[in-house]
């Protein structure tokens, strides 16, 4: 049986309201990021993480401003994470490009000349 003040928070609970940050920004790309923040945590999380703080405190309680500025680490550590379309990721693909172009050198080189008509032929028009 889960007791809700044993399970009130963990780094699941943490991951999953900055998650939740980035979903909300998405649609409400004007609202600070300290309001998605408590709003996540306030959904996410067991109120008594932080309303019985706030109230014993008479304001945004410490360890509430801290989990606000916990869930926006996180938030932000998720979009810096590198995907797979990420500049990182490009450079390895051009260098994998760069390899087998090097090691393709004799059939890649173009001719060393290149044929045309000569100006006597087209002086008389087509053939």
């Amino acid at each position: 049986m889960s007791n809700d003040y044993h399970d009130a928070l963990d780094e699941a609970k943490l991951d999953a309201a900055a998650k939740g940050v980035l979903r909300q920004s998405l649609m409400e790309c004007r609202v600070a990021l300290e309001e998605l923040a408590a709003r996540s945590i306030r959904e996410t999380c067991c109120l008594c993480v932080t309303d019985a703080e706030d109230a014993s405190e008479g304001r945004l309680s410490t360890i509430h401003a801290e989990l606000i500025r916990e869930v926006i680490q996180r938030a932000r550590a998720i979009v810096a994470e590198p995907t797979p379309m990420a500049p990182s990721s490009l450079t390895d693909v051009s260098d994998e490009v760069e390899l087998a172009s090097e090691q393709s050198f004799p059939a890649s080189d173009p001719p060393g000349w290149i044929w045309r008509a000569s100006a006597h032929r087209n002086a008389r028009g087509p053939i």
